[in-house]
């Protein structure tokens, strides 16, 4: 019989756990063990806590008060801050998130919302901090000396409503940062605000992340308001909103969201019509929002929603396509099949859609749509996987992709997307950094992108993949022709105009860049964070600095987790005088890219042209980045 009660709820996880384990296994395990047995653990049976689940990278803790667990949690990261490692230590850093909540007790174990809640408050915090939950700040905020700061309402995974989360401020320092081994330790006083929490690490260079991300930012023409472009185009309009996930089980998640962007694709191809990005529609997800307020955002004539129900090898969905300016069904419909036909219900949809916005198909949409499914059941599902895992951008998860790409090939040879898609991780591998060996990153990827080209070249993502290999490599002139066969394809591409923007940008055209952006922000008004770095990428190579600052500022404050925005910013910040400001980015760097030096910068920013590049490293030089080896 399980027990329900109100309950202050701690979840740690040691970040980059899985790539600790890789390179230092039995030394990981003892320094885990030292701070457990010498910090943790005493501090945690002063404060009351009870252990409820110990994993291998991360702890779940019950707490009598509110009060307790969050002194706790700032107590522990203090204290972890300041400890000297000892000889062959690697650096151990936690994430902490404290919920107060409603839980399930059975067993001894907890369950429900209030744990959910506290997990992914926890992966919002920076390496070595701690965030709370509005619900928890109420408790606290007059009762503990520690200052805290809002950034803003978040988002969770599985939970309709967005939930105000604020940051633990630590050591009276903005954000606990470590101060980097390059740099002498000053105060954290420039003339920047606060940074904000964003998204996860690496969340996105374009060159990696076509697919879309996790983080709908708003960035846009310096304010701290919504940019949303004024439609003149006069092809009817339409956003996808995504489907509701109506199964019992929330780890369906990926499935809903797997076919919305299935229906935005299919519809987006279709040359009359202009179609909102997926980044701007799926900033509405979890919403309960009228959708004429949601076409007014998005000056869009109608709205695609519904719900999608998935048991066992059938699946229910609701749809209805609904004229923004009447607020009435211009068309709806309810399937009932099974699993395989989820291919033929999309081609339905897509048809179903145009007929009701009486816009005609070409003869090649026409035969598109006539096409056999393009993947066997099973092997979409374990795609659908991989895209989740994909769109994580860790060099863990970037792994696990891949390998449900490669059985998603292996199940079924002919699909074209699951082979790009590999190539696509084999890309994120060599921008990144992540390879074990660059040329075999090359060749597995060159490999791959033959099977996808083969198997099928009319399809958008075969080409972005292409395109974004070659980027990573420097072959910009083969990614420029790669993006603009995607383009062909899908006029209503705002990634594929974005990744021209970034080609553009680093072969020395800022200004046909700035053109290629500025179309993918009109399909993409709710465009994410890298849409404005890129931007500025584009007046770095113009030489426009003060307008990189501008625009870098809003980015890094957008998502303090994106490597390449701090960079652009110290560079830019070093050309226009701003040295104490350059080099607090290069802080934000080191705590990013720990073994970050020039040479692995030169080798990894593909510049065409090497005037370019040298004005950027000697930005990064001026702010005192070290050279390498």
């Amino acid at each position: 019989m399980s027990d329900r009660r109100l309950a202050a709820i701690l979840s740690a996880d040691v970040v980059g756990y899985s790539s600790l384990m890789e390179h230092h296994e039995a030394a990981t395990l003892a320094a885990l063990k030292r701070r457990r047995n010498e910090i943790i653990n005493p501090r945690l049976e002063t404060a009351g806590g009870r252990v409820v689940k110990l994993m291998g990278d991360g702890e779940l803790i019950e707490f009598p008060s509110i009060v307790e667990a969050v002194e706790f949690a700032a107590d522990v990261q203090t204290t972890l801050a300041a400890l000297e490692l000892e000889d062959g230590e690697p650096p151990i850093a936690f994430r902490i998130g404290v919920h107060l909540g409603d839980i399930m007790i059975e067993d001894d174990d907890i369950y429900g919302d209030g744990v959910n809640i506290a997990s992914r408050i926890e992966a919002l915090a920076d390496p070595g901090g701690v965030c709370i939950s509005r619900q928890a700040y109420d408790q606290v905020e007059t009762k503990l000396e520690l200052a805290f700061e809002s950034i803003g309402e978040q988002r969770l995974k599985n939970l309709a409503r967005p939930i105000e989360v604020f940051r633990v401020v630590l050591n009276g320092e903005v954000g606990a940062r470590r101060v980097p081994r390059f740099m002498p330790k000053r105060a954290a006083t420039t003339s920047r605000q606060p940074l904000l929490l964003g998204a996860m690490l690496a969340a996105a260079i374009l060159v990696l992340v076509g697919l879309g991300a996790a983080l709908y930012s708003l960035v846009g023409d310096g304010s701290d308001q919504p940019t949303v472009m004024a439609q003149t185009d006069a092809r009817p309009s339409l956003a996808v909103l995504p489907l509701l996930n109506l199964s019992n089980d929330p780890d369906q998640e990926y499935f809903a969201d797997g076919i919305t962007d299935d229906l935005i694709t299919d519809l987006s191809q279709v040359s009359g019509l202009l179609v909102m990005a997926r980044h701007s529609t799926f900033a509405y997800k979890g919403q309960a929002r009228d959708v004429r307020e949601i076409a007014r955002e998005l000056n869009v004539g109608h709205v695609l929603e519904g719900s999608i129900r998935k048991i066992g090898d059938r699946f229910r969905i609701n749809v209805k396509l609904i004229d923004a300016k009447s607020g009435s069904n211009k068309w709806a419909a309810r399937y009932d099949r099974r699993l395989e036909e989820i291919f033929a219900f999309q081609d339905e949809v897509t048809r179903k859609v145009v007929d009701a916005m009486s816009v005609q198909l070409t003869s090649s949409e026409s035969k598109r749509l006539d096409k056999p499914p393009e993947a066997r059941i099973d092997a979409y599902d374990i795609f659908l996987r991989g895209i989740e895992r994909l769109q994580r951008f860790t060099r863990e998860t970037n792994k696990e992709a891949r390998e449900f790409f490669v059985e998603t090939g292996r199940l079924d040879p002919s699909f074209a997307r699951a082979h790009a898609d590999v190539a696509l991780t084999h890309a994120m591998d060599l921008f990144f950094g992540w390879s074990e060996s660059r040329e075999t990153s090359i060749t597995e990827g060159e490999r791959y992108l033959r099977k996808a080209l083969i198997a099928d070249d009319s399809i958008r993502q075969v080409h972005f993949a292409t395109s974004n290999f070659y980027l990573s490599q420097g072959r910009h002139d083969k990614a420029l022709r790669a993006i603009d066969r995607a383009l062909q394809i899908d006029p209503n591409y705002a990634d594929g105009f974005a990744q021209k923007a970034q080609i553009l940008a680093l072969s020395g055209q800022p200004e046909k860049s700035l053109v290629a952006i500025a179309a993918a922000k009109k399909l993409s008004p709710h465009y994410p964070f890298y849409f404005a770095w890129i931007e500025s990428l584009a007046h770095f190579v113009a030489a426009r600095y003060q307008d990189v600052v501008r625009i870098g500022e809003h980015v890094t404050k957008q998502n303090p987790h994106f490597p390449g925005a701090h960079l652009t910013l110290a560079s830019a910040y070093w050309h226009v005088g701003r040295t104490d400001d350059a080099e607090w980015e290069l802080i934000e760097v080191q705590n990013l890219i720990p073994d970050f030096d020039i040479k692995r910068e030169k080798s990894r920013m593909p510049f065409k042209r090497s005037d370019d590049l040298k004005r950027y490293l000697d930005g990064l030089r001026g702010a005192g980045a070290p050279l390498g080896g």
